[in-house]
C-alpha cells in the first residue's frame, strides 16, 4: 500500500527554502504528509519555473523547465535514489515524477479555485488566484499531453 510513498513537504518552492550558515532548511509544512516519492521532486521542478517576486501576479519561465531525458536531470534522479539504483528504477522514478508534475498542476489549479472562494480580499482573489488557476490548468493540459502521451484529456473516452 505504501510502496514508493514517503513523508513529503508538499509545498517545495523558493519561498519555503532557506539557507542559513551553509545549512538548508525547509519551512512551512502546512501541506506535509505521506505521498508519492516523486511529489516533492516534481514540485521543485515545476516551482523552479515560476517567479512569485518578479511581477504581478507571477512570472512563468518556460526556459527553466527541466528535461527529464537530459543527462543532468537523470543524474539528479540517480542522486535522489542512490548510486546503486538500476536503470529500470531510474526509469520508473522518472515516470512517477512526470505523473506527479501533471497532477501537481491540477492540484494547485483546484487549490487556487478554493482560495478564490475563501479569500476575504476580492482584489487578491482576482489579481492572483484566478490567473494562477488558469495558468495551472493550462500547464496541466500541456503536461498531460506531453508526459502521458495522450491526445488531450478533453478527448479521452473514459472521462
Amino acid at each position: 500500500m505504501f510502496e514508493n510513498q514517503v513523508f513529503s513537504h508538499g509545498d517545495v518552492h523558493t519561498n519555503n527554502i532557506m539557507i542559513e550558515h551553509g545549512k538548508l532548511w525547509l519551512i512551512d509544512f502546512e501541506y506535509a504528509g505521506i505521498t508519492f516519492r516523486g511529489w516533492d521532486f516534481s514540485l521543485l521542478m515545476t516551482e523552479s519555473t515560476i517567479a512569485y517576486d518578479e511581477g504581478q501576479p507571477f512570472v512563468y519561465h518556460p526556459e527553466s523547465n527541466w528535461d527529464l531525458d537530459k543527462e543532468g536531470e537523470i543524474a539528479t534522479l540517480v542522486a535522489y535514489l542512490g548510486e546503486d539504483a538500476t536503470k529500470e528504477q531510474v526509469a520508473e522514478f522518472r515516470e512517477e515524477v512526470k505523473r506527479c508534475i501533471v497532477w501537481g498542476h491540477f492540484y494547485w489549479g483546484v487549490w487556487s479555485l478554493v482560495m478564490i472562494e475563501t479569500t476575504a480580499d476580492a482584489k487578491e482573489a482576482l489579481d492572483f488566484y484566478l490567473p494562477y488557476a488558469v495558468f495551472r490548468f493550462k500547464r496541466f493540459f500541456e503536461t498531460y499531453e506531453e508526459f502521458l502521451g495522450k491526445e488531450s484529456i478533453l478527448k479521452h473516452e473514459k472521462l
